[in-house]
């Protein structure tokens, strides 16, 4: 008997995955990774994601998913406002793949598609209550209730790197200031080195990149920082602290069994995990302290895409 596939894709700031996926076993297989290159504009971007549909389409049964960044309009689809994606306003996303492909497209936040993906299929499961953060480009969430993925009246709920957690900080592409996700995300990390490596040419940082400051993304700080340097161990424990202070926001609004860490900085988990529990050590209430694990996505980088499949297996 031939399997049931759905197209799977995952839109980010920096890179987007598509895949196809098997809604009955909760298996994702060919991925694929390709840059987003935002600056080219949405309708740009949802051709080339509409291309991709349409050439794994021809092996799934007409429908597909994909989770995108910013709030999402639960009713059609439209992506209402992408801070890290520009001219990313009022978006028709389910409209426009699903005129260029003849899919049936569903379309959710990524943050909170990949917290649904890590509670049907990675470190979530046998959980009731969850949530996610990821930690990229920008910081999304998604949180899980009572075993459901709260979305709030509008579909906006969880948009938890806007938590302000430094009044007066860095503005935010949102519009507003000292945001988690203006002091905490790799976009955040990437501006605190260039200007430690500015202040300091020809330190660790500087030479990394060969001076090419443009060059110095998180990545690259997370390398320096597992060989000693202080500049860049000094970076990821001011993401660990500011994580810290969001996590206690999140925390005590949620009182979750579990708190699932995904983005590419989380691969830094070991290096501003002291400082983040200090934080949250020293502010939680003491009924909090010992309820509530943190730990990081089990699926890695694919959690959006299997939040995606779970999305079109209806669940939960």
């Amino acid at each position: 008997m031939s399997r049931r596939l759905a197209v799977v894709a995952d839109l980010g700031g920096t890179h987007f995955r598509v895949a196809l996926g098997d809604p009955d076993s909760g298996e994702v297989f060919g991925v694929e990774r390709h840059p987003t290159e935002a600056e080219r504009g949405p309708d740009d971007i949802i051709r080339r994601i509409a291309e991709r549909f349409r050439a794994l389409g021809r092996s799934a049964a007409g429908v597909a998913a994909i989770g995108v960044p910013g709030p999402v309009r639960a009713a059609d689809g439209v992506v209402v406002r992408a801070p890290n994606l520009p001219g990313w306003e009022n978006v028709p996303v389910k409209a426009r793949l699903e005129e260029l492909t003849g899919l049936t497209v569903l379309v959710g936040n990524d943050a909170n598609l990949a917290a649904l993906g890590e509670y049907r299929y990675g470190a979530g499961r046998g959980t009731r209550n969850l949530v996610y953060l990821t930690v990229s480009t920008g910081i999304g969430g998604g949180v899980i209730a009572d075993g459901r993925l709260l979305l709030g009246a509008h579909g906006f709920a969880a948009e938890l790197g806007h938590i302000p957690v430094e009044p007066g900080g860095p503005p935010c592409g949102c519009g507003g200031r000292g945001c988690l996700e203006a002091v905490a995300s790799g976009t955040a990390v990437e501006r605190m080195a260039i200007q430690a490596a500015r202040r300091k040419p020809g330190s660790t940082l500087w030479r990394a990149v060969g001076g090419d400051l443009g060059r110095l993304d998180a990545r690259v700080v997370e390398e320096v920082a597992r060989q000693g340097d202080p500049d860049a161990r000094g970076i990821f424990g001011v993401v660990g602290r500011y994580l810290g202070l969001g996590l206690v926001a999140v925390i005590h609004a949620f009182d979750p069994e579990l708190v699932v860490l995904g983005g590419g900085v989380a691969n830094a988990f070991d290096l501003f995990e002291p400082a983040m529990r200090a934080e949250l050590e020293w502010r939680l209430m003491p009924a909090y302290r010992t309820g509530v694990k943190i730990t990081r996505a089990a699926l890695g980088d694919r959690s959006g895409l299997y939040g995606a499949l779970a999305l079109i297996a209806g669940e939960p």
